[in-house]
């Protein structure tokens, strides 16, 4: 191949897949989303309930961190398919990073909603200022909506990923396994 075509090969393949980086933060929240969401109804003075607050506040950095990562970075470009399933793909995944952000926000509002710290393993955030008694109802109500639309969120998203790898045959599931080195 020549310089010019070799090139071009390259920005074709950093278009449609994802750098090592992204790869590793998005296997990072899968396992971060799963072990808050299997800890979110624990009993409160118990450590899973302790990992929820406590975790979810450490990982809750990293959770905005990796949204606006993906933001900047953009996604990798759309499968060739039809445009509905396109469109599907983003809202999904529109919906899967707005719903993070929801839930790490309110996750961050709650305790204090209720006129507590946030304890993250004994180092406590005092609430910046006092909450309306509706804001415990709101955040709570806004928590529990987006944390549990994971559920049909992840279950379109494994769908989809099936459809790629056993009708369409195409390389978009193997997006998130092989890295692309100028990937998104």
């Amino acid at each position: 191949m020549l310089p010019h075509q070799t090139r071009q090969v390259l920005q074709r393949r950093a278009a449609n897949g994802y750098n090592r980086t992204s790869i590793v933060f998005h296997w990072m929240t899968v396992l971060a989303v799963i072990s808050l969401f299997f800890t979110h109804e624990a009993p409160i003075d118990s450590a899973g309930m302790a990992f929820h607050i406590g975790g979810g506040a450490i990982i809750g950095l990293f959770l905005i961190w990796r949204v606006v990562r993906r933001v900047i970075r953009g996604f990798a470009k759309p499968a060739e398919q039809a445009r509905g399933y396109n469109i599907a793909a983003r809202i999904v995944a529109w919906a899967f990073l707005s719903s993070l952000v929801l839930v790490v926000i309110t996750g961050y509002l709650l305790p204090w909603s209720h006129g507590h710290a946030i304890d993250i393993y004994g180092f406590e955030i005092p609430a910046p200022m006092p909450f309306p008694p509706v804001a415990q109802t709101v955040f709570s109500a806004i928590h529990n909506v987006c944390g549990h639309l994971f559920l049909p969120l992840l279950l379109i998203h494994v769908l989809a990923v099936m459809k790629h790898a056993i009708i369409d045959k195409d390389d978009i599931a193997g997006r998130m396994f092989i890295a692309q080195k100028e990937g998104r």
